[in-house]
């Protein structure tokens, strides 16, 4: 079946060994129906083995062939080291491919090989509403729809379409395949979205457009981070930045009342703005916003720090930290560290706070420069970060919302200044004060296997541990002699 490929002194030295060569098997099989099932064995596929180089330009020989057998298995014996190509072919599959470096001349490798049938091409259709404003807004007759799809030599096909009395718009038929959907009227900011038409199905593309001079508001309070009591008269400035980098900017000034409180109405949709509020006797505090969304009304609160007496080098840093549901999260470790690179774990100075009953935070005296990063941590939770300039006589805002941990259901309280927090996609965070010792982790599952080993270097304060969702078990800290057991629980 094989046949052979090499020197004299190569056969020579095969015979010597008793013929000895390695075997590479494996199976054929359909892409399964469902993620994690197996697929279909193929039976009669054809199996190419090729050696050589996998780089460009690389040579390639064709060696042997062999068909895959009822169980969809195939076999080829006596294979010499180095990379080694499979390829399979079935009529009505795609061809497949499959890989294998021999490293040595006995043994076998085996390699498996899934083959997909062929891209249904039957069309499909597809259909939409232009709504005004937002996904529950009044339908929007008249409005111009294309739909458009960048072909394989760079052209484009395009449906140009109008939408009906009740928004609506469709195509009947469409070659499977992703299409930009772009909706335009007059009076309005043009929308587009991307949509995926199947094979026989039919796809929805809603578009909502927003009125070209369309308005929300922002109110809030302003009050001292100190205590949460009112700044009666501050002022509040918008700054909204029009169009691209260089636009014009407008700014709208408004005055707090005796509670604090302040409202700006009428400001654009859809275009980002920065808040920036000035008291006598505080620092001034520079809030950058997202853009509103169609009527939206927004609430931001702006905390002052008391001014700093002749102070031409430091600033402040405040802040909330909130859930997913805008609740305020007492008692989050709030850590801002700043490092010779701008960013980044090899901290050379850190501060630590932790949030009040009302979910704030505050740095009243900072040193003004870049480079600054907040970690946010909070059993329950994932991680939260943001990157933060303090300038001179100024509070720099970083409102950070705190993601659910799903991995993670309870930790250990602290031991010995120590704790575990739950870090993003199931892994775990470790806290502890800095040392002039370095200290030795280790992290055990509930039947005492070993997770993970490593050494926090000393004077740094957390260490990253990887963990699975869903495991129980426990970390141990040994550090200047004294060891610390922290235990896991996992998620119900």
């Amino acid at each position: 079946m094989i046949r052979s490929i090499g020197f004299a002194t190569a056969a020579l030295l095969c015979a010597a060994l008793g013929g000895q060569a390695a075997t590479v098997t494996g199976t054929v099989r359909a892409t399964a129906a469902t993620a994690g099932a197996t697929g279909t064995p193929i039976e009669g596929a054809q199996v190419v083995l090729i050696k050589g180089s996998l780089g460009a330009g690389g040579v390639q020989t064709r060696i042997d062939s062999v068909e895959t057998n009822a169980q969809g298995e195939f076999s080829f014996s006596k294979v010499d080291t180095g990379i080694t190509v499979l390829s399979a072919t079935k009529t009505g599959y795609q061809a497949g491919n499959g890989f294998a470096n021999v490293a040595s001349d006995t043994g076998t490798y085996n390699v498996n090989i899934t083959l997909r049938p062929p891209a249904d091409t039957t069309p499909g259709s597809l259909r939409g509403t232009v709504h005004v404003g937002n996904a529950q807004g009044a339908p929007l007759a008249g409005a111009t729809v294309v739909v458009s799809r960048a072909g394989g030599g760079g052209t484009a096909t395009r449906d140009t379409l109008t939408t009906d009395a009740e928004g609506r718009f469709s195509v009947a038929s469409l070659a499977p395949a992703t299409y930009t959907v772009r909706a335009t009227d007059s009076g309005y900011l043009a929308a587009s979205v991307t949509a995926t038409v199947r094979a026989k199905d039919s796809t929805v593309a809603d578009l909502a457009l927003v009125p070209a001079n369309a308005v929300g508001s922002v109110s809030g309070k302003v009050v001292k981070a100190s205590d949460g009591s009112a700044v009666a008269g501050a002022e509040v400035i918008m700054a909204i930045r029009a169009g691209v980098a260089g636009g014009t900017t407008r700014a709208d000034t408004v005055k707090a009342g005796s509670d604090g409180t302040y409202k700006l109405d009428s400001v654009p949709v859809g275009q980002a703005f920065t808040l920036t509020a000035k008291a006598e006797g505080f620092q001034s505090l520079a809030s950058a916003g997202s853009a509103l969304a169609f009527e939206e009304k927004r609430v931001v609160d702006l905390a002052l720090i008391a001014a700093i007496a002749d102070d031409t080098t430091h600033g402040s840093v405040a802040g909330l930290v909130t859930d997913t549901a805008h609740k305020a999260l007492a008692g989050a470790r709030v850590i801002l560290a700043h490092s010779a690179a701008g960013a980044g774990d090899s901290s050379q100075s850190a501060d630590t706070v932790t949030t009040n009953s009302s979910g704030r935070f505050e740095f009243p005296s900072i040193t003004a420069r870049t480079g600054y990063r907040l970690t946010i941590s909070l059993a329950g939770y994932r991680n939260g970060t943001a990157n933060v300039t303090v300038t001179v006589g100024q509070t720099s805002t970083a409102n950070v919302t705190l993601l659910p941990s799903t991995a993670i259901r309870a930790l250990s309280p602290e031991s010995g200044g120590m704790r575990l927090i739950a870090g993003y996609q199931g892994r775990l965070i470790l806290e502890m004060p800095a040392a002039a010792l370095s200290a030795h982790v280790r992290a055990f599952d509930a039947r005492g296997a070993n997770l993970f080993a490593g050494s926090l270097t000393a004077g740094h304060t957390r260490m990253d541990i990887p963990w699975s969702a869903g495991k129980t078990g426990y970390v141990v800290v040994e550090r200047g002699g004294e060891i610390h057991r922290l235990a896991v629980a996992a998620a119900r």
